[in-house]
């Protein structure tokens, strides 16, 4: 695991842990483009995810793949949702601009 990879997964822990430091992991222009949304600035999605975090029960990653700044994971998403359990296959790509 590199150095790209070993951030990506402190970002998913923190995530995890209801977003709890995640600010920290994230630049100041950090940009988040989803099939349901599009934010841009750290501080924007911050205060968009924080409401949304809280039915995030874990994200399993299965495979990730790193290039320099660019890291590709694979995993499943798992909302706890008022009528159960969910599981979301998804792709995440994420870049570094640093």
């Amino acid at each position: 695991m590199g150095k790209s990879t070993d951030t990506v997964n402190r970002f998913y822990d923190a995530m995890r842990n209801g977003g709890k430091g995640i600010g920290n992991l994230l630049e100041e222009e950090f940009t988040f483009l989803g099939p349901l949304a599009d934010w841009k600035g750290r501080e924007t999605f911050l205060k968009e995810i924080g409401p949304m975090a809280g039915a995030l029960k874990d994200i399993k990653v299965s495979r990730q793949f790193e290039e320099g700044a660019e890291v590709c994971s694979l995993y499943d998403l798992v909302l706890q949702l008022p009528g159960g359990s969910v599981s979301i296959p998804a792709v995440e790509w994420i870049k570094s601009l640093g």
